[in-house]
C-alpha cells in the first residue's frame, strides 16, 4: 500500500510553488483534513481546504478546492496519479486539473482553465 500522507511541494501553473497537506486517508479514501497553502512564507493566512479520494488499488487521486462562495465561485477539480517507489513509497504525484470560475457581478461570465499539476513529496506529518 502507498501512502499518500505527507507534505509535497504543489505546482499547477502558478508562479511559485504552493504546498499540498495531506494528514490521512481513511479506510474508504476519503482525504482527511487536506489543505493547499498557497503561500508558504504565511501558512496560517494561506489555507484552502480541500475533499477529495484516493484509490490505492489504482492509485488514483481526485480532489477540489471550491471556495469562495458569494458573488465569485472559484472550483479546481484535480485528478491524477500516485507516482510509486519500490516498496511500498512514493516519489509524488500528476495530474491534470479543471479550474472554473462564475462570476455574478457587475456581469455574468464562466471562464475554464485546464492544465496540469504535480506534487514533489517533500516530508512527513509530525503530529
Amino acid at each position: 500500500m502507498s501512502s499518500i500522507v505527507g507534505i509535497f511541494e504543489f505546482h499547477r501553473g502558478t508562479p511559485d510553488p504552493q504546498a499540498l497537506r495531506v494528514p490521512g486517508v481513511s479506510a474508504s479514501g476519503d482525504l482527511e483534513y487536506a489543505t493547499i497553502i498557497t503561500n508558504w512564507t504565511r501558512p496560517n493566512e494561506s489555507i484552502r481546504p480541500i475533499q477529495g479520494t484516493y484509490n490505492d488499488q489504482t492509485k488514483e487521486i481526485k480532489f477540489n478546492d471550491a471556495s469562495e462562495p458569494g458573488d465569485v465561485f472559484f472550483t479546481t477539480f484535480y485528478q491524477g496519479s500516485v507516482i510509486p517507489a519500490p516498496p511500498g513509497e512514493m516519489y509524488g504525484m500528476a495530474g491534470t486539473f479543471h479550474e472554473q470560475t462564475i462570476t455574478l457581478r457587475p456581469t455574468f461570465s464562466v471562464t475554464t482553465l485546464q492544465g496540469v499539476w504535480y506534487a514533489i513529496w517533500k516530508n512527513d506529518i509530525i503530529v
